[in-house]
């Protein structure tokens, strides 16, 4: 719902018409932003497999001390271990994504969108996440097949700043302020 501008109204004496007090219809989300945030999402989850492939192949590399360790270690067999576990590294993000942060994966929050989904529903994460899979892994074409079911995006709302936003403690010290206040008690009226 937009802002309105209520000073026309109230100068008038109007009351406001009913059109302008219905909440608008949500415009369908564009192609680019669902398919630009599964990028952002994919490019992610690939990073961090990469550089966890990385660091675990330099960790092994410390445990070869001999020679002929060094010469049977094959390096390769670690960047193909890397990359059979991308998929089911992707379906982890984006099935944690739906589930615990309420339908929105760090691409869609870049791009304020998230999906209209129960809470912590396992059922719905589990079916979008499979979903965001097979986008990942065909490059979009998957998601030409299911258009319809991808406009179930909503806008981006209050969850994620609200959630994660830092606030302020003022805890109370009861004693300082009991100090600073100079009461005096009269026990002979109290009496």
């Amino acid at each position: 719902m937009g802002q309105i501008d209520l000073t026309e109204f109230a100068l008038r004496e109007q009351k406001l018409p009913k059109k302008l007090l219905v909440p608008g219809k949500e415009d369908p989300t564009p192609t680019w932003k669902i398919l630009a945030a599964h990028y952002l999402d994919f490019m992610a989850v690939a990073i961090f497999t990469s550089f966890s492939a990385v660091m675990f192949n330099q960790s092994i590399k410390l445990f070869m001390t001999t020679k002929s360790l060094r010469l049977a270690f094959d390096e390769q067999a670690i960047i193909s271990l890397a990359s059979s576990l991308l998929p089911m590294m992707l379906f982890s993000y984006f099935f944690l994504s739906y589930f615990l942060n309420q339908g929105q994966t760090w691409g869609m929050f870049t791009f304020k969108k998230r999906m209209k989904m129960p809470s912590q529903s396992f059922k719905s994460a589990f079916y979008w996440a499979a979903h965001s899979l097979f986008m990942c892994i065909t490059g979009g074409l998957f998601y030409l097949a299911k258009r319809e079911e991808w406009q179930n995006l909503q806008k981006h709302d209050y969850l994620y700043h609200e959630m994660l936003l830092h606030k302020e403690d003022y805890s109370i010290d009861l004693l300082k302020r009991i100090d600073e206040q100079e009461v005096v008690y009269e026990y002979a009226e109290a009496a």
